[in-house]
């Protein structure tokens, strides 16, 4: 597997879990006012188990994709930054090239925010001077070994 596959896929995990906090959010809020119930009246909810059971499964869905980023996430920043936050990629290369890698593929940031925190904001092409130091470091990785030496 190349760096770029392995950023590529951390950054779809970590996509994935923002969705999947979205929606136990959701379905937790949703199971909250069906819990309401309004009595003879008005009639809240078709089936408010349902909703219960569908925010409890959500919620348990987030719980274990979060544990599972997060071991992976641990394995890649020690990767850019060291075991202690002092080595790792930012060392070896560049802690620039590190932040650009962590932004886009860690943190699930566009290139445009990865720029907004790390370019002057006079700057006319941030995105794209940042998107070439991921991709040169990742390059870098994959030419010396540094990656597949440290992932096993």
């Amino acid at each position: 597997m190349t760096s770029k596959a392995y950023f590529e896929f951390i950054r779809l995990q970590v996509l994935e879990l923002a969705q999947a906090r979205l929606e136990a959010e959701c379905a937790s809020e949703s199971a909250s006012g069906a819990s309401q119930r309004l009595g003879s009246i008005g009639h809240s909810a078709k089936d408010p188990d349902s909703r219960m059971i569908y925010a409890t499964v959500a919620s348990t869905r987030y719980d274990l994709l979060r544990q599972e980023v997060n071991a992976e996430l641990a394995k890649a920043t020690a990767l850019l930054y060291g075991k202690h936050g002092r080595g790792g990629l930012a060392k070896a290369r560049s802690s620039t090239d590190a932040d650009c890698i962590c932004g886009y593929y860690l943190q699930g940031m566009t290139w445009q925010q990865v720029a907004d925190e790390l370019v002057r904001p006079e700057s006319r092409d941030g995105a794209q001077w940042c998107k070439r130091r991921a991709y040169r470091a990742l390059r870098w990785m994959d030419v010396t070994g540094f990656a597949t030496h440290r992932l096993t």
